[in-house]
């Protein structure tokens, strides 16, 4: 498992409601996990490597780059 090989830490972040209840849904039919903290570790997870294949944190911040130069 993921969680042997990485060291995990527990730390308490605020979610809306229906972001929760969707969490606990999937826990509960066993989708993407079979606890809450298993869901939202995949989650992330799978929402991070969306971001680094389109390279969303990239074209960001080198927009912000960009937007700095021209002030």
């Amino acid at each position: 498992m993921a969680e042997d090989k990485e060291k995990t830490e527990q730390r308490t972040y605020r979610l809306p409601v229906s972001q929760i209840e969707f969490i606990e849904l999937l826990a509960e039919r066993g989708i993407l996990g079979a606890t809450k903290s298993a869901v939202t570790r995949t989650l992330l997870g799978n929402a991070i490597q969306v971001l680094i294949k389109d390279e969303f944190v990239k074209k960001h911040l080198d927009t912000i780059a960009l937007l700095k130069k021209s002030e």
